[in-house]
């Protein structure tokens, strides 16, 4: 399960770095640990490559909040790529800056069985209810387990 975790952090810091950099005419470095800066812009951690097909069997829902907005679709487009790159399935919802929509897709993710979520865009309130909703999900299911004494 570490890989799996680490294919979403991957996933998660090299597309926001990918996002932070695409400005840059300087060509980035791969090497973990090092950094990129752009004239006037302070030094972006670069995250090291992503390991293919690492995520393999991992299901991640990504919530982002407005795809209208042109660099929230280049940090979309980021995490699609890493994903495919690691082998994650990728559950996408665009809440569409509604807090009812943001709050369907944790539904939504819940019902899919996503493993991890990505969440960009979206208030620090509702970032906490997808969260709970989740994790309220993930006790309750290991309960049931725990009860019955087998996985369903």
């Amino acid at each position: 399960m570490s890989n799996g975790l680490a294919a979403v952090s991957s996933i998660a810091v090299s597309s926001s770095v990918l996002a932070a950099c695409t400005a840059s005419s300087a060509p980035p470095s791969s090497s973990a640990g090092e950094t990129s800066s752009t004239v006037g812009q302070p030094d972006v951690p670069l995250a090291a490559p992503a390991e293919p097909a690492s995520g393999t069997g991992i299901k991640v829902g990504y919530l982002s909040n407005l795809e209208a907005v042109p660099i929230v679709r280049v940090i979309s487009e980021g995490i699609r790529e890493q994903a495919k790159i690691v082998g994650v399935e990728l559950v996408f919802c665009d809440g569409n800056g509604e807090n009812a929509t943001a709050l369907n897709c944790a539904k939504t993710f819940k019902a899919q069985g996503v493993n991890g979520l990505v969440i960009t865009g979206v208030s620090p309130f509702w970032q906490k209810v997808a969260e709970g909703a989740l994790l309220i999900a993930a006790v309750s299911l290991d309960r049931r387990r725990a009860r019955f004494g087998h996985d369903r």
